[in-house]
């Protein structure tokens, strides 16, 4: 029958009485209950390869050529206008005409896909420099040098819930109340000051409405971090004065609030310019919005409370783990040349 798939001792049994016994495809086709198209296909072949091997007949060419796939992907990495571009608009610019489906396939192949663009600050040259520096500095730190800093930041906690959420819902249930998330006006979020060390969670501040001013910052956080150094420099194994963190912030930065940190005697850290990867508060910020959104605060009294009772269940496991990681998070960086990295 045509078409029909043969067994290796069959093409060899073909093949042997075509090139040795001289036999007729005709006569080879009757004795053995084989097409004679099945035949004449095994003769053909074992004269370019092996008889023993089945070679399955050759499927239709793809569409989308290799050459044309490496094509597409040249010209969709070649800057960041066009990896924002859909994938229809890079074929047009390459003058090729693939359907969508087609050209997922084809940079799939390749090792892309579309996905979700991270946000992280803007870089400047210099400052990549900066960031360098300070990670090659720090990179072999000891976990006893790195138990003397004290890191510190501010968040905005907002009502409803944090990061996406996900709804088991019909087509038509769009809008159904139990399938909605509430939007929130931007004065229902709190402000909240923090400080972390190897420890654990040390102590927060949640401010009043507005932003904060460094007079603030210097009347509430300042004297508080003088009470934390003093603590921790009694408490410490080697009696090691702390070193406390804070990024580049004008209210970090201004002349009054340094001049109040030095006479206090506090030391503080040398900080590259945007560099939220470098400081593991951050990551516990994202783990508090987390399991406040749980509550599902919808006004600001219920963000302060969940705020309030989700910082006192922060355990020294949740800050160790993240603290744990500078010396990664400096060779990071230094493998990134001071760019961005991955937290």
């Amino acid at each position: 029958m045509p078409g029909q798939w043969l067994t290796s001792f069959q093409r060899g049994q073909i093949v042997a009485l075509h090139r040795h016994a001289r036999w007729s495809i005709q006569r080879i086709s009757e004795t053995l209950s084989i097409s004679k198209s099945s035949v004449y296909r095994v003769t053909l072949q074992s004269e370019h390869s092996d008889p023993s091997t089945p070679v399955r007949p050759r499927g239709r060419r793809p569409v989308c050529t290799t050459r044309k796939r490496r094509r597409l992907v040249n010209c969709l990495t070649s800057n960041a206008s066009y990896r924002r571009l859909r994938l229809d608009h890079i074929a047009h610019l390459c003058g090729l005409d693939f359907d969508i489906r087609t050209l997922r396939k084809a940079v799939l192949k390749e090792g892309y896909s579309r996905r979700i663009a991270r946000q992280k600050p803007l870089l400047t040259e210099a400052q990549k420099e900066a960031r360098l520096r300070w990670a090659l500095a720090h990179i072999n730190w000891s976990d006893r040098e790195w138990t003397r800093v004290i890191w510190t930041d501010e968040a905005s906690i907002r009502c409803g819930y944090f990061g996406q959420v996900y709804v088991t819902r019909q087509a038509d249930e769009e809008f159904h109340p139990d399938c909605l998330i509430p939007r929130f006006r931007k004065y229902s979020a709190c402000i909240v000051w923090g400080c972390i060390s190897a420890e654990g969670p040390q102590d927060c501040i949640i401010f009043e409405r507005g932003s904060i001013n460094g007079n603030v910052y210097r009347t509430k956080v300042v004297p508080l971090l003088n009470q934390l150094a003093q603590k921790h420099q009694n408490e410490a194994l080697f009696r090691q004065r702390p070193i406390i963190m804070q990024d580049n912030a004008s209210i970090h930065k201004a002349y009054e609030t340094i001049a109040l940190f030095r006479e206090f005697g506090i030391e503080l850290m040398e900080w590259p310019a945007n560099s939220p990867d470098l400081n593991p508060i951050e990551n516990v910020w994202c783990i508090l919005k987390h399991r406040i959104s749980r509550h599902f605060p919808t006004t600001r009294a219920e963000v302060e409370a969940a705020m309030r009772y989700e910082w006192a269940r922060l355990t020294a496991a949740d800050i160790s783990r993240v603290c744990q990681s500078m010396r990664e998070r400096c060779q990071a960086v230094s493998d990134a040349r001071g760019g961005h990295t991955k937290w």
